[in-house]
């Protein structure tokens, strides 16, 4: 029952994040305004930002299924109930 545990793989697919044509008012670092126009109909921003999201999702969805199993098998004690052999 020891031994590391081998890495989770699942498929994954992202969309590209779409760019709402607005014309923006930014400051640069020096302090000068400047007018940012998104040129396109896709945000290449979103691609850093895909890994820890999809990370974050997979990290839920594994937090759900063991508290779905904690809830069917009763994997640990909660409070002063304890855990009965073949339960």
């Amino acid at each position: 029952m020891g031994g590391p545990m081998p890495p989770i793989g699942a498929p994954s697919a992202t969309l590209p994040g779409l760019v709402a044509g607005l014309i923006q008012v930014s400051t640069k670092p020096v302090g000068a305004a400047t007018i940012l126009e998104a040129k396109g109909r896709h945000d290449p921003g979103v691609l850093p930002r895909a890994v820890p999201m999809v990370e974050a999702k997979l990290a839920l969805v594994l937090a759900d299924h063991l508290l779905l199993q904690q809830g069917q098998c009763s994997l640990w004690s909660v409070g002063n109930r304890t855990r009965r052999p073949g339960r």
